[in-house]
Formats: C-alpha cells, sequence, structure tokens
C-alpha cells in the first residue's frame, strides 16, 4: 500500500435537498460482504440505472485526479496499477488453486475407486470360494473358520 493512501477512491461529504449531511465512499477492492453494504446504503433507491458504474467510475476518477499535483497524479496511477495487480494475482491463485483442487480431488476419487474395487473383488472372490466349498460338502464350520466369517453369513452366500 503506498503511503498515505488507503482503501477508497474518494470520499465525498455532501449535504442533500434536505440537509443532511452523508459521506459518500467509493470502494476500490472487493471485500466480503460489500455487496450487502451496498444495498443497505442504497435501500431507499428504487431504481439503479443500467450505466450509472461507468458514470459514476467517470466521475470519481475525475474528481480523484482534479486537483492533484505531478507527484499525487503519479502515486496515484501507482496505487491504481498496484491494485490491478493485486486482483490480478488474487484472480490467478484462485484458478491455480481450482486447477490443483480438481486435479486432487479426481486422483482422490481414484484411488477411492481402485481400492473399492479390490474390497468388491475380494469379496467376489470369498464368495465364489464359498459356493465352491459348499458344492464339495465341506462343513458350514470349516467354510466359516477358513473365509473368517460366521456360519450364518455362509448360509446366506
Amino acid at each position: 500500500m503506498l503511503k498515505g493512501m488507503k482503501d477508497t477512491f474518494v470520499d465525498v461529504k455532501a449535504t442533500l435537498d434536505n440537509h443532511t449531511t452523508v459521506i459518500i465512499e467509493m470502494q476500490v477492492l472487493n471485500v466480503e460482504a460489500f455487496e450487502k453494504r451496498v444495498l443497505y446504503n442504497a435501500g431507499t433507491m428504487n431504481m439503479i440505472p443500467d450505466n450509472m458504474n461507468s458514470e459514476i467510475e467517470q466521475a470519481f476518477n475525475i474528481i480523484n485526479e482534479a486537483g492533484l499535483s505531478e507527484e499525487e497524479l503519479e502515486a496515484q496511477h501507482k496505487r491504481h496499477d498496484f491494485i490491478w495487480l493485486q486482483k490480478a494475482s488474487i484472480q490467478k491463485a484462485t484458478k491455480d488453486g481450482l486447477s490443483l483442487g480438481i486435479k486432487q480431488g479426481r486422483e482422490q476419487g481414484r484411488e477411492e475407486g481402485r481400492k473399492q474395487g479390490r474390497e468388491e473383488g475380494r469379496e467376489q472372490g470369498i464368495e465364489q470360494m464359498i459356493v465352491e466349498m459348499k458344492s464339495n460338502e465341506i462343513p458350514i464350520a470349516t467354510i466359516a473358520k477358513i473365509t473368517k466369517l460366521t456360519e450364518k453369513e455362509i448360509r446366506e452366500v
């Protein structure tokens, strides 16, 4: 952050037609719950024009740069560049994180699938072995001892 700068484009102190004094603040960074704050602050507005964002941005840029010295203007442009870089780095980190998460999720899913497949294959093999032992008239107690299953489980196969 540049020295003396804060996270808004401009703060404007204004007096409304009903003589109420308000401070209008233009937010630069998108912070959590900002949308809720905007809706709360704009709660009495019935309609927001579609083109309001670009017009407001242009107005605030003019206000923000008017009356600034060359040094202050340069600092303001550096700040805008800094903020743009921060937003771009957040977007890249989000994209990279999502990509990595998807890759890890797929690998984890494959491993779980392999594990489940091996377990199902083992169970099928035991069932086939039980059927074969039963057809060879091996006693249920012996089959249970070999397979480590209960006699009830052996009878259900």
